[in-house]
């Protein structure tokens, strides 16, 4: 998927017999943690300040702020933080449009399904107090840079049909980049939604494709031009601002889609990743010059 630029998975449980979190006493949490570090000894109990800058980044959405310690599995892959809205989120994520990210969530669910006796109805399935995730608890997010159809100005309209169809698509803090996720998963396995939302993306993709398409056609000369432009301030530039880096980024993605071949998707999203894990980082003269050092870098393939 050319516009995707991250893949995450949420998994919620609570454990039976215990309160929901906002009624949890710091006893009752030491327990769940306990239960879960007893079920769980292939992962290592951490503070998020020490899990290392690339986990962190990888494991976006990742949290402790109600609970000093995470759980992470040997591997990096998987997450899991303590009584962020319910009692236990598993989290996978992955930059561009990783399936692998699914699998490997609901294979810590089935390891803790087996030992963890967790607030499950046979009407309702398991509950949470978030009315949304009851049912399979399970939450599945897609960033998506979304320029063709911005620039076209149906984003409006795509937001309201997405809704329609039982998804959300919301801005982030970045130009051009919306957030897909799910909303209700009642009465549907997690197999199910995640096959739903499979085919969410494809269609997403779909449309951005024929958008981008749509303004290659009025000056592909045009399009192109501002595609190989792009990438030779990129290959050159001394100083790259954030801001630039993000338009000219948005272009490469545009030119990808329009079947420009000069440099590939991986290169695109390792690119992306930089603003995505250290923009409010860089803000000195010196920093933005390693900015561009660091672009320079992977163009090349160093």
């Amino acid at each position: 998927m050319i516009n995707v630029l991250r893949t995450k998975i949420s998994i919620y449980r609570n454990v039976k017999d215990f309160k929901f979190v906002p009624k949890l006493n710091d006893d009752f949490k030491n327990k769940i943690a306990e239960t879960i570090k007893s079920a769980l000894p292939n992962f290592i109990e951490t503070k998020l300040k020490d899990v290392n800058n690339t986990t962190q980044a990888k494991l976006y959405g990742l949290k402790n702020n109600n609970y000093p310690t995470v759980f992470l599995d040997k591997n990096g892959k998987v997450g899991i933080s303590l009584f962020e809205g319910e009692h236990i989120q598993i989290t996978t994520s992955n930059y561009g449009y990783d399936k692998d990210v699914f699998k490997d969530a609901v294979a810590v669910s089935d390891i803790l399904k087996n030992k963890v006796n967790f607030a499950y109805s046979d009407e309702y399935g398991y509950l949470m107090s978030n009315l949304s995730l009851i049912g399979n608890g399970l939450k599945c997010e897609c960033d998506f840079v979304l320029t063709g159809i911005n620039k076209l100005n149906k984003i409006s309209q795509v937001k309201q049909n997405v809704l329609k169809l039982g998804y959300k698509l919301t801005e982030t803090d970045e130009e051009d980049v919306y957030t897909l996720s799910t909303r209700c998963n009642l009465g549907k396995t997690m197999q199910e939604v995640w096959n739903d939302f499979d085919q969410m993306v494809q269609n997403l993709q779909e449309l951005e494709n024929e958008s981008v398409k749509m303004l290659g056609s009025e000056d592909g000369d045009e399009m192109y031009d501002k595609y190989v432009r792009s990438l030779a301030i990129l290959k050159n530039a001394h100083i790259m601002p954030f801001d630039e880096l993000k338009q000219l980024l948005a272009q490469l993605r545009i030119g990808l889609n329009l079947g420009f071949k000069e440099v590939g998707l991986n290169k695109i999203n390792e690119l992306q990743q930089l603003i995505l894990n250290k923009n409010s980082q860089f803000v000195s003269k010196s920093e933005l010059i390693d900015l561009a050092t660091k672009v320079k870098k992977i163009l090349k393939g160093d």
